[in-house]
């Protein structure tokens, strides 16, 4: 069972660190006025590394190049802590379970603990308005009739309620997203998510096919749904990539089979997969779940340093894997580095602004520029890109050459 994100922290608990290679045990060594379960109570000023944060053994940021892990929380006046408690212990603000801080030798990392550290039979946590209200909400839905206008309601008002109560930034996006779903999602909620799943996928699917123009519906009719909360709407996504089919990566050997085929119909051609002998392994980096552990972890990246960027490109357009670890590729590969690079662009915008900046990021990367049909004199139908507005000439007589011949013809407007 894991902790409660309103836990008080105290001496033993346990942390991680996004590129950490292994967890450690957090020491509280302030001067507490109290202490919880006999311990002390941890605060801001438990920032130091290796006396209060401890060593997660080796660092695997891709700049670090698995050196050492040496924890540097930012300096400053104002405490490296995040998401702490406004009650003062020793003139500083204590820590909870979801209490984080960052680590300067690793852009986009994200230090933070599993558990309280508590170890007695009381456990001690601050109350969270937000979770009060949410949980009077799932117990007034479980005596409600699913679909009736007082539950959809009720449903509208929970999404909301936890959408506040969400810190987007702080999402385990990549391998440990499946475990935050689960702890976060009811074993009965998620059945109805996957259901759900499969209810937009069959109104869309043609052949055992989803084009990338679907999935772009797909995400609109997520986005409409005010009954799921934007982690709710993260998990339907996730089911949706789980379960397409992926074809062999080289020489008939990877890939994963499915439920259905995501094809190019409608995608941008700039992320279309062109990896030599590669045959079948289509779209295989477009359409990503949150718990991916390559793009997940690529979308808590960030820095002026680029440094997701460049194992991108390392990994897809020419390395194979990324430099460091000297494993070389068949062939460069532009199509899949832009579609992981788009991937990740549309995962770091959930973590700023939720599930809209995702689904928004991801149709302007994934899908083809907007196209307007137009028919021809002939009767024949040809699709065209939607013209772009010529400025209206300010004066009455323009002079444009004629490109045929050469020639130069004299055209004037007529009157508005």
């Amino acid at each position: 069972m894991p902790s409660d994100p309103y836990e008080i922290v105290t001496t033993g608990a346990k942390m991680e660190c996004t590129f950490g290679f292994l967890p450690g045990i957090f020491r509280s060594t302030h001067d507490a006025v109290f202490t919880t379960g006999g311990f002390s109570n941890a605060a801001t000023a438990d920032i130091e590394a290796y006396k209060n944060i401890p060593s997660f053994l080796i660092c695997t940021h891709p700049q670090n190049s698995f050196n050492k892990c040496v924890p540097t929380p930012p300096p400053g006046p104002v405490s490296a802590w995040q998401d702490t408690h406004p009650a003062e212990d020793s003139g500083e603000e204590i820590l909870l379970v979801r209490s984080c801080t960052t680590c300067m030798n690793g852009p986009g990392s994200k230090i933070n603990f599993l558990d309280s550290g508590q170890i007695g039979p009381a456990i001690f946590k601050v109350t969270n308005p937000l979770e009060e209200e949410i949980a009077e909400i799932e117990a007034a839905l479980e005596e409600l009739e699913p679909g009736t206008p007082e539950y959809d309601e009720l449903l509208r008002e929970l999404a909301a309620l936890k959408n506040r109560n969400t810190d987007f930034n702080t999402l385990p996006l990549g391998s440990k997203m499946d475990k935050y779903f689960n702890d976060n999602i009811s074993e009965a909620r998620r059945q109805q998510l996957s259901d759900l799943h499969r209810e937009l996928v069959d109104e869309y699917l043609e052949n055992g096919e989803l084009s990338h123009a679907d999935i772009g519906e797909i995400l609109d009719d997520l986005r409409d749904m005010d009954t799921l909360s934007d982690v709710e709407k993260a998990y339907v996504w996730t089911e949706l990539a789980d379960n397409k089919e992926e074809g062999a990566w080289i020489f008939g050997v990877g890939g994963d089979e499915g439920d259905y085929v995501i094809n190019n119909g409608g995608v941008n051609p700039d992320v279309i997969d062109s990896a030599f002998f590669n045959g079948d392994a289509t779209q295989v980096h477009t359409v990503v779940g949150f718990s991916d552990g390559y793009h997940g972890r690529m979308g808590g990246i960030t820095g002026d340093n680029g440094a997701a960027e460049i194992e991108i490109e390392e990994h897809e357009a020419g390395q194979g894997a990324p430099r460091w670890m000297g494993i070389p590729r068949l062939s460069p590969n532009e199509g899949d580095a832009n579609a992981s690079l788009a991937t990740v662009d549309a995962f770091r915008g959930f973590r700023e602004d939720g599930f809209d900046e995702f689904a928004d990021r991801w149709q302007d990367n994934m899908l083809a520029p907007p196209e307007e049909v137009i028919n021809v004199p002939t009767g024949t139908t040809t699709t065209v890109p939607v013209p772009v507005p010529v400025p209206v000439p300010t004066s009455p007589t323009t002079t444009v050459p004629n490109p045929p011949t050469g020639t130069t013809t004299t055209t004037t407007p007529s009157p508005p």
